[in-house]
């Protein structure tokens, strides 16, 4: 808290305070931003606020100093800003480094490339970007950050700053989209889409799509590009993940069941790995009109464990053979896993037998008291006459 001689803090509101709003800002990896790439990221808005693209030197050409500088400009109506790619790499040298001499070099070489940017133009500003290498230790990205704010002849300034300069205009000249990245976001959002509708089932769907977006993020991250054979195990092992989840929870597929009666509650098995409690509804459909089933069931099923669940079920026939197809869905009424067929033989006629058979039993052991009673009435008269 405040004191009355102490500093004063700020509140929790100015901490977390990031100032106005400035539309999306994407940062494509170095050398992949193409003229269609920047195209396509600056029509995009937000609250009607266009993007702007992080693009380094290297792809552009027009303004010499501008694009030397790093300043804004705009290429095909797209907002831009342009990072010295040399001070840029240098900078990513020296984050990447654990041995001190090869830091102090990579990060002299940053110095002398923003020296030559100012020689070339003093007045405008350089743009410098700390690149995603693939490995990074904490000393190297400490000392370039450090370094890539304090550079000689320069002054730090914010994003705002950059924007409201002139803008130059520029055109892409350069870059190179990796095809098989597009492929690989493609499958990964086909993937995030189906844990979307299966996370309805839960009480809190950000338990598996928060989680999800996030390992995402991740796995589009830029420093995966120089390790593909760790990117393609990630890759796989995040679909057979996400593989899992999906199945985690369904019908466990019951043996052919006998209805021995008219009527009667049919008991199914629900699976739930989840280590969640799930909401579902089992849906039980016959194959044709000799049974009547009650079609949809409430199921709230626990984590990590089997749920039985009792369907009523009515045969208007004595005997035959049937079908039941059994599907899961969320209250959303979205299919959790595949639909599992049940074989029922329905029996009613056995009903009406044991009924038959109970009958007799009972009338004949009446039948039988009777004569023992006659009997013992009788064996008593002859002795009291004898």
């Amino acid at each position: 808290g405040n004191t009355g001689t102490g500093p004063t803090l700020p509140t929790l509101a100015q901490l977390t305070d990031i100032g106005s709003g400035t539309g999306s800002v994407f940062w494509p990896a170095s050398g992949t931003a193409t003229a269609d790439v920047v195209a396509a990221l600056g029509a995009l808005t937000v609250d009607d606020i266009a993007s702007i693209t992080l693009v380094d030197s290297e792809t552009v050409t027009g303004s010499e100093t501008q694009a030397a500088a790093g300043a804004r400009g705009t290429a095909n109506g797209a907002q831009v800003l342009v990072y010295d790619a040399d001070a840029s790499r240098a900078l990513a040298t020296a984050a990447a480094t654990d041995t001190p001499l090869t830091r102090a070099e990579a990060l002299a070489e940053a110095s002398a490339y923003a020296a030559l940017a100012v020689a070339a133009d003093p007045s405008a500003p350089l743009l410098v970007a700390l690149d995603r290498p693939s490995e990074v230790t904490g000393a190297g990205a400490r000392a370039a950050v450090v370094a890539g704010t304090h550079l000689a002849g320069r002054a730090a300034t914010d994003l705002a700053t950059l924007t409201a300069a002139p803008a130059a205009t520029l055109s892409i000249a350069g870059g190179e989209v990796p095809t098989d990245r597009a492929a690989v976001l493609t499958a990964l959002l086909a993937g995030e889409d189906e844990l979307t509708d299966f996370a309805t089932i839960l009480a809190d769907p950000a338990l598996i799509t928060a989680r999800e977006r996030a390992s995402i993020l991740q796995l589009l991250g830029n420093g995966w590009r120089a390790q593909p054979a760790q990117a393609a195990a990630a890759l796989e092992a995040h679909r057979t993940q996400t593989q899992e989840t999906l199945e985690a929870v369904a019908v466990v597929p019951p043996s052919d069941i006998t209805l021995a009666a008219t009527s009667a509650p049919l008991t199914f098995s629900v699976r739930n790995d989840l280590p969640w409690p799930v909401s579902l509804r089992l849906i039980a459909t016959p194959n044709d009109p000799r049974l009547v089933v009650q079609n949809t069931t409430e199921v709230e099923a626990g984590p990590e464990q089997n749920t039985r669940v009792q369907v009523p079920v009515e045969a208007r026939v004595g005997s035959g053979e049937s079908t039941l197809s059994l599907q899961l869905r969320s209250p959303a009424m979205v299919a959790i896993g595949d639909t599992v067929p049940v074989h029922v033989t329905v029996r009613a006629e056995w009903e009406s037998v044991g009924l038959i058979v109970m009958a007799t039993l009972v009338g004949a052991m009446i039948v039988i008291g009777i004569v023992r009673t006659v009997r013992k009435m009788r064996r008593r008269k002859e002795d009291s006459d004898g």
